[in-house]
């Protein structure tokens, strides 16, 4: 069984989603939006999905692949062509 199945991912939906909003508002005071991200751990792409929707036009999602029934962010199926990586294997 694994730890992080689709209903890990619907439970922590709001919560990670706000968080990654609320943070990168912040740190955007101070840095500029960069040009691409990369999120190494990235679940379903909820910070992803944050740094998009701040300006961020090229991003790259590195999960393992006990993610992939788990339906992805909208930014990761359809904004800019990002891409979304799984590794691992069975």
């Amino acid at each position: 069984m694994a730890a992080y199945n689709s209903d890990f991912y619907l439970r922590a939906h709001e919560a990670t989603e706000q968080s990654a909003r609320v943070i990168l508002e912040h740190l955007f005071k101070y840095i500029p939006v960069p040009k691409s991200a990369v999120d190494v751990g990235a679940g379903i792409g909820h910070w992803l999905e944050a740094f998009s929707k701040e300006g961020t036009s090229e991003i790259l999602a590195i999960e393992g692949d006990w993610v992939r029934k788990v339906p992805l962010s909208a930014c990761l199926k359809c904004q800019n062509e990002p891409m979304f990586m799984r590794v691992g294997g069975a």
